[in-house]
């Protein structure tokens, strides 16, 4: 899965290949645009645009996001090769 605004490798990546930048976390008290990010966004924040998750603290939302995929029927969970 690709976060352009929040790795700064997917972001390079989605500048080189003009691909959009989506911001999915805002820092607390700011909004970020992401046409005009230098670089990305690895704060913690709040979540946007992320449907029931909208409005949780980032860190928090990792916490609730496995149970929100068992109530989906799915027992998949994200990877980290890093």
């Amino acid at each position: 899965m690709g976060v352009p605004a929040h790795d700064q490798r997917d972001f390079e990546f989605a500048r080189k290949y003009a691909l959009p930048v989506v911001v999915v976390i805002q820092p607390d008290g700011a909004r970020l645009d992401g046409e005009r990010l230098e670089a990305a966004y690895l704060e913690e924040g709040r979540l946007a645009d992320s449907g029931e998750f909208t409005g949780t603290a980032s860190a928090d939302a990792v916490i609730r996001w496995p149970r929100s995929r068992r109530r989906a029927g799915s027992a998949s969970a994200p990877c980290s090769s890093g």
